[in-house]
Order: structure tokens, then sequence, then C-alpha cells
């Protein structure tokens, strides 16, 4: 991320690891009050796995966020904790998600060498009921990433306030029609994981239309065509995604 130096991406990352670790633990004791948690909850793996998918997606967001409030000429305060409670929640989400696939694999990998199955086709299983049981998390999740979101965005005011902006290096425009190619590609690689490909595919569509509809300037001249690469790919994948959700439940759903 340029502007933005190796020590506060290390600390992005670190905090992020920690923070989702600390999530885990206390959603594993809120959770199971009684019985306890379930020992996978606390195992290494498991832990090692938040740790990662929380440290990385709160870098790559967060970063990103950090560079846009430094870009801005007068950013204010109460917009900088929304946007800052968005990007942590798309934080969270991404990595849950992220564990859940890896939870999921896991799950249809021994469930495949114990009775012989197909790997993929358990994955898919795996991975519908842990989105299924998983809700509670996702709604969790989603409080605590606005929690640490808004921090975040007050910090970066407090941090950004009096100090003059960042050189522009790339125009909001030209950053929109990236993600949404980038979200569009996500979207089709991740279709048979069904919610995280159709929410791909859904953000492609958004960023390509603001992209598209942002007033052109010299340096971003509008039309753009990575934006309607970007809004073509998000289509074909809510389409896939839907046909891919459909075949599977007609393949998998018990037969009278």
């Amino acid at each position: 991320m340029r502007g933005i130096s190796v020590t506060w991406q290390a600390i992005l990352f670190v905090s992020g690891a920690l923070l989702h670790v600390g999530f885990l633990h206390w959603y594993a004791r809120s959770a199971y009050p009684g019985s306890g948690p379930p020992h996978f909850l606390g195992g290494a793996l498991m832990v090692s796995g938040v740790a990662a998918a929380g440290g990385l997606s709160v870098w790559f967001f967060l970063a990103s966020f950090a560079r846009q409030v430094l870009e801005e000429v007068r950013p204010r305060p109460s917009g900088l904790v929304v946007r800052g409670a968005l990007y942590g929640v798309s934080a969270t989400f991404v990595a849950t998600e992220v564990v859940f696939v890896f939870m999921a694999s896991l799950a249809a990998v021994q469930s495949a060498r114990a009775s012989g199955g197909h790997p993929f086709s358990d994955t898919l299983l795996s991975l519908v009921e842990i989105q299924t049981y998983g809700m509670d998390v996702n709604l969790r999740g989603l409080l605590f990433g606005l929690a640490y979101g808004g921090v975040a965005g007050a910090t970066l005011y407090a941090l950004r306030r009096g100090r003059p902006p960042l050189p522009v290096l790339v125009p909001r425009k030209v950053r929109l029609a990236r993600a949404s190619v980038a979200a569009a590609i996500l979207g089709l690689i991740c279709v048979p994981f069904v919610v995280p490909g159709g929410l791909c595919s859904v953000v492609a569509i958004v960023f390509g239309v603001r992209a598209l509809l942002r007033r052109g300037n010299s340096e971003a001249p509008r039309p753009t065509r990575a934006a309607y690469v970007g809004v073509a790919g998000g289509v074909v994948g809510l389409l896939v995604t839907l046909l891919w959700t459909i075949s599977s439940v007609l393949q998998f759903a018990p037969r009278r």
C-alpha cells in the first residue's frame, strides 16, 4: 500500500490477528455458557487460521481506507467513523467466510477418507451446514466489525487532523473500476461456495456502477472499460451462482 509505512501495515496485521482471536475466544465462551465450547474452537489450527485470516483481512481493508483518508483534503469525522465501521464489517465478514471455507474443506477431506466420497461435493455440503449454523457468528461479527471499524475511523481522523493531504496517486474512479474487476474475478472463483461468490459478484456490480456514474476528469476519462468488465463479470457471477445453487439443491435433495 503506497503511502502507508511498513510499520503501520504490520501494526494493522497484528491488530487484526489479535482482534479476531479475541473475538473467537469471546464467542466460544458466550455462545456455550453451560457446556463449554467445542474442543476444535480452541485448537491451535483454528486459532492460527483465525489469526491469519483476520490479520490479512484487516490489513487489506484498513490500509486501503487509511490511504484514502490521507489523500482527502477535509475529511469529516462522522463520515470517517461510518466508513471505518463499514470497512471493519467487510474485513470481519471476509475473514469469517475464509475460515468457514477452510473448516468445510477439512471436514470434507475427513469425511471423504472415512466414507470414500468425493471431497468437492462433501465440501459443498459441509459449507452449507457451516453457513447455516454460522449465522450467529456473522451477526456477532457484524457488531464486532462496526465497533472496531468505527474506532479505526475516529483514530485516523485524529492522526490526520492538521496535516496536509498526500498526493492522489490513483483517482477514485479508477480504484472503483479496478475493485469491480477484482471482485468479479473472486466471485467467479468462489461460485462453488455460494455465499462468498454471490457477495463478491454483488460488490463487483456496485463498484462498477459507481465508477460509471462518477464524473469523469482528465485523469480518468468516462466511461472506463474496466468498470463495464466488472459489472458484466458480476452479473455473470450472480447468474452462475444462482444456477449452481439450484443444481446443488436438486442434486442433494432427498428423492421421494
